[in-house]
Formats: structure tokens, sequence, C-alpha cells
């Protein structure tokens, strides 16, 4: 699902409208829009002017301007504010959303109390409803009696998929969890040699929260009976650590919640691919000849064969692309359904960008393959959906190597390092061929020419004084890249007025 799935039709059409004019560089039509949105010409005028209202009510008007000049609409934004801002506040304004919200707050959603609280007819209510349900299919969830019911991991899965990737800016969070759970974080960095990235710390105290959040409701929790004979190479390792902190912080401790947290550690990247731990973990998927190692070996195999993989890569190399596999095949073998946080047509104009020298239809051999293969899995469809695309895009992007350097260019994500990888491919591909760029993931304390984030934090702009920094959205759109190639252009023409005059 979507992140746009939530949103109340209002909202979704505003959001829409606002997310099409940023991506289209502010060149757009009314009659554009009229066609693009399925809208009348009266009915699109109320919407902007819905938009115009929406800016000013929330303060945005030094940042964000909509400009409507006879049949022309553009939109502006300054160069600091996260356009993701606006779906976040239609988010937080949708009733799908707030139901979901009370449901993991108070474990079950009192109706009438609530129609009565939001004003709204018991009919909107129940309509609501049956949305979210048709929503939660895909992660075999249901609302009903007034609970969330389904298995306890696929709740607690699809709770941090909620909160983590509806949510860009994580400065609340990471403020209020300050002081949580460091002790544990610490113990497992240590002991498997981790070394964790904010964004990955951040993760793992979404999902101790909820968790804690679930188990001080004592209510009867349900499992699959196979649950116990899902193959967990390295367990015992991850159990030690989380029985340890168990004991002396959190007394209830059973074996399925280790089995809970170890799925979400190994299936949802908390830990980058280049660790001793990934190396460890593949080599235990080798020996114990689990499924996703033979996911992972058939793809690999799978690339060898059509050339996408030479023969005489570096084992350096292959170790780094069947890492990459490895965590893909884990989210999809341990949990079903997926939030994504790009809109439909985002995912389509992102991996169009990054595909280099092969085609759409290069993926979608692959994908065919890998339902044929992998037919007999529970979770066939897994593989054809869009964030397997995306997947599988990046892995065949990791074949090509981009090594120029002049103008360093630091991106930084607030949701994990995928992201962040899918950036700065992006950025790679579409200005790499014409400028020397090197993009490279941000770290705290080194020095960048530019600086590239989703958010814009006041910590994260004071820590980095010496750096162009630059917002941009879910990935870098036409707009943002348009914005960064006139900072390279302004830099590299500031530099070669600073050559001339040395």
């Amino acid at each position: 699902m979507y992140k746009r799935d939530f949103l109340e039709k209002p909202y979704d059409v505003m959001n829409d409208i606002i997310l099409y004019l940023y991506n289209t560089q502010n060149i757009v039509t009314k009659a554009e829009l009229v066609r693009v949105f399925k809208l009348s010409f009266n009915t699109l005028n109320e919407y902007l002017r819905l938009i115009i209202a929406f800016i000013q009510k929330e303060d945005f008007g030094a940042q964000l301007k909509l400009t409507i000049e006879s049949d022309q609409v553009s939109l502006e934004k300054s160069a600091t504010f996260p356009i993701e801002h606006c779906t976040q506040i239609f988010l937080q304004n949708s009733m799908k959303y707030k139901i979901l919200q009370h449901l993991f707050e108070r474990g079950e959603i009192p109706s009438e109390m609530f129609q009565a609280e939001h004003n709204i007819s018991s009919a909107t209510y129940y309509r609501r409803i049956t949305e979210l349900n048709d929503l939660l299919k895909e992660f075999h969830l249901k609302i009903k009696r007034r609970r969330l019911v389904g298995e306890e991991k696929q709740i607690r899965y699809f709770f941090f998929c909620f909160y983590w990737f509806l949510s860009e800016d994580k400065e609340t969070f990471a403020n209020e969890t300050s002081n949580q759970y460091v002790s544990f974080i610490n113990q497992l960095s240590h002991d498997l040699a981790i070394d964790f990235q904010t964004s990955e710390i951040l993760q793992i105290k979404l999902w101790m929260k909820i968790s804690a959040k679930r188990l001080n409701r004592n209510q009867e929790f349900v499992f699959n009976p196979a649950y116990d004979s899902y193959e967990r190479p390295l367990f015992n390792e991850i159990n030690r650590i989380l029985v340890n902190y168990s004991v002396k912080s959190e007394p209830q401790y059973s074996i399925y919640e280790a089995y809970m947290f170890y799925d979400f550690f190994c299936g949802m990247r908390n830990f980058s691919p280049r660790t001793s731990f990934s190396y460890r973990l593949a080599k235990a998927h080798k020996a114990d000849h689990s499924y996703i190692n033979f996911m992972s070996q058939m793809v690999l195999n799978y690339l060898q064969v059509h050339n996408y993989l030479s023969p005489t890569i570096s084992e350096q190399r292959l170790a780094y692309i069947e890492h990459l596999l490895y965590q893909f095949h884990s989210q999809i073998y341990y949990f079903d359904g997926v939030i994504i946080n790009f809109d439909s047509w985002s995912l389509n104009e992102l991996a169009q960008k990054l595909r280099a020298s092969y085609t759409a239809q290069d993926i979608r051999k692959l994908i065919n393959f890998c339902q044929t293969t992998f037919s007999d899995y529970h979770e066939r469809q897994a593989f054809s959906n869009q964030l397997a695309e995306l997947n599988y895009t990046t892995i065949f992007n990791q074949l090509a190597e981009f090594n120029q350097e002049l103008i360093t260019v630091a991106v930084h994500q607030s949701l994990n390092p995928y992201l962040e990888d899918l950036v700065i491919q992006t950025i790679q591909q579409e200005l790499g061929k014409n400028y020397p760029v090197q993009v490279l993931p941000f770290q705290d304390g080194k020095e960048y020419d530019i600086l590239v984030s989703n958010v814009a934090t006041e910590q994260l702009i004071k820590a980095n004084p010496h750096q162009q920094v630059y917002t941009y959205g879910d990935f870098c759109s036409p707009y943002d890249l348009s914005e960064i190639k006139k900072i390279l252009q302004q830099m590299l023409e500031d530099r070669t007025k600073s050559h001339t005059i040395d």
C-alpha cells in the first residue's frame, strides 16, 4: 500500500496536485491538471483555492508559494522546505490515519465515542473501517470487534511500517527516545560488531517501543503454528542479547518476543550489508541451506547466466550483491505486506531514471523468473510488486561502477540507508553524466561540498555550516535535480573564478 492510501479524498487530491506541480518543475496548465486528475475546471479551481487556504493556515507563505496566472499554475518552495511536510499534515487530519493511531495507543476503538470525538457519522466511520480492512488485507490483518486482529508479528510489523514510513522527520522521536534502549543497542553493537547508523538505531527503538506498548496490554497474542519452524541463522546470538537485556529491564521475555525481534532485525535492513555480521549471517544461511539462501543464490545464478554478473567479479563485490539479496529476501520471508512512502508515478519515474545499460524488460524478465522459480512460496506475488522492482533495480545498478570525484555530494535520509542509496543512485545517474560529482552517504563529522537531505532540521544545518544544504522529496524529482544542478553549476563557476584569480 502507499502512503496516500490513508488520505481522505480532498486531502488526497490536494496532495496529488502539490506533488505533481513539484515534480513537473512548475510548468503546468490548468488544462493539463484537469486531464491528469480527471477533474472539471470548476472542481480544479476549488482545489487550488483549498491549497492556497492550506498554505495560509499552516503559515507556509514564506516557504511555499502557489501562483495562478490565467491558465498557468506553478509552485515554488524554499530550498530547505520538505515538500513531504504537506503530506504529513494531510495524513494527520485524515480519519483512517486517526483510527489506526487510536488502535495503537489504546488497543481498541470505542466506535461511538470516536465518532462523537471527531464529529463524524456512523456511516462515515464504518465506511472508513471497511476501507482500512481492504488495505490491511495485504498484511493479513483486520479491524474486528473494535480491535486489530491477526498474527502478532504482523501487527507489530504493520505499526512499525505505519509510524516509520509515514513520518519523514524523526527529530521528535529521536528526542523522545534519546535515553531509551541505549544499553540494549550498545550490546547489539558490541556483540554483533555493528556500527549502527542513526536511522538504524531509531528503527530498533521504534520496534522496541511498539513491542513494549503491545506487551503492556496483557492480551492474548496469535501466532501461526509454523512460526516456531522459521529459519533463523544466528538466532542464538541475538536471543542471548535480548535475554540479558530483558532480565535487567524488561521482565516480559518469551521465545516469541525473541523470534519477532530477530525477524525484524534481520528482515528490515537494520545493519549495513558491508558489516562483518552480514558476512557471518550469509555464511550461516549457506550452512543451513535456508530458503532465503536458495532465493538469493538462484537470483545470483540468473544474473550470471544472463551476463549481468561477470564470472570474474571480485569476491568482495559479489558478497555485497549477495548481502543485498539476503536483506530483501529476508523481508519477504519473514513478513507480509509493505507500506511504500512513494507515490505510484514516483516509483515508475524513479525506476526509469535508475536504469543504466538495461531496460524495463530486463527487470521484468528477472521478476518473471522469480515468480516461476519460487512458485511454491506462500508470498509469490511479493516478487512482482514495485518494491521488488526497486530492489532488483538497485542490485543491477550496483554492478556498474561510478567513481567520478571532484564535487562531493552527501545524501542524508532520515528513514533508512536503502532509501538513501536510491537517492544517491538517482543523482549519480542523472547528473554524473555531465558533472564531475561523487555522491556519497552522509556521515557525521565529514566534510562535503553539498549536503542533500530529505529533512532540514536545525541541528543538521547548524552541524554543517560550511556546506550547501538542499532538501528533497521522496527521492530526487526533476524539480530537485534541477535545483541541485543549479548549485553544482554555481559551485563550478565559483571555482573557475577562484582559479582565475589565483
